[in-house]
């Protein structure tokens, strides 16, 4: 009998915790090499399995255009997006700290021959930013603001003068995409971005979250997120995130927002 009973105990425990490692978290993001890749690779694919992995659940990555990643977060399809912008949203909630961060830049063409004299020269200008982004909110002084759906598209109508200034984050620069059009362009920083995960606002989504704010700090600590910047070679966004986290203190709390412009 006892022995019976001690089988049932050991399959019951077993069956629990096979229950418990055999969740999986279903992780999304856009399209961004080498931060989020098609094929499910990255570093902010990395840095989710590194939070959810080592606790034993399976997490599985894909990418869908922006909006379409931020949907299935908030109708349940997906549990977390990473590479997400801070915004207003009841269906939502972000990770305490940023996993990533950059510099804000204006690009134009060399040959405008524009006096670049800071932020201010983009004054009433016609500025452009990839769909999804809502850099419009950015600015408080009056500006002709649209989107693009890609950015090589954006540099074509830069070169053709349908817009001013292009804005983005350096690593947009750097994208694939417009590498035989990058060197026609300047670049100017004019702020930064801090870039979150979010999680839909259920009580599975809340769990993940408390997760993630704890396990994410871990890595940092340990030096496990830097291994993986330095395997995407993405130091230069490895140590902004970083210098953010240490001016933030040890009692690091959320910030209010996405985007920081400088005076």
């Amino acid at each position: 009998m006892i022995q019976k009973l001690i089988i049932i105990v050991v399959i019951g425990v077993f069956a629990f915790g096979s229950n418990i490692y055999a969740e999986t978290i279903n992780v999304v993001g856009e399209i961004f090499p080498p931060m989020t890749n098609e094929d499910g690779t990255g570093q902010q694919f990395e840095i989710a399995k590194a939070v959810y992995g080592t606790l034993g659940y399976k997490v599985k990555c894909k990418t869908y255009p922006y909006k379409r990643a931020r949907y299935y977060v908030e109708i349940e399809k997906a549990d977390v997006m990473v590479g997400m912008l801070k915004t207003d949203s009841e269906k939502l909630i972000f990770a305490q700290f940023p996993h990533d961060a950059d510099n804000i830049i204006a690009i134009y063409p060399k040959n405008k021959n524009i006096r670049w004299n800071g932020i201010s020269t983009l004054k009433n200008k016609k500025l452009t930013w990839a769909r999804g982004l809502g850099f419009d909110s950015l600015f408080d002084f009056d500006h002709q603001g649209s989107e693009i759906n890609t950015r090589r598209q954006a540099f074509q109508k830069l070169l053709l003068g349908r817009d001013d200034f292009m804005i983005d984050a350096y690593s947009g620069f750097l994208l694939k995409e417009v590498d035989s059009l990058r060197n026609r362009f300047e670049t100017r920083q004019i702020g930064f971005i801090l870039i979150y995960c979010c999680f839909s606002n259920t009580k599975r989504g809340k769990r993940l979250k408390k997760i993630w704010d704890k396990e994410f700090l871990e890595i940092i600590e340990t030096g496990k997120a830097e291994s993986i910047y330095k395997k995407w070679k993405l130091m230069r966004e490895y140590r902004i995130l970083t210098e953010y986290l240490d001016k933030a203190g040890k009692n690091k709390r959320a910030s209010d927002g996405s985007f920081y412009l400088y005076k």
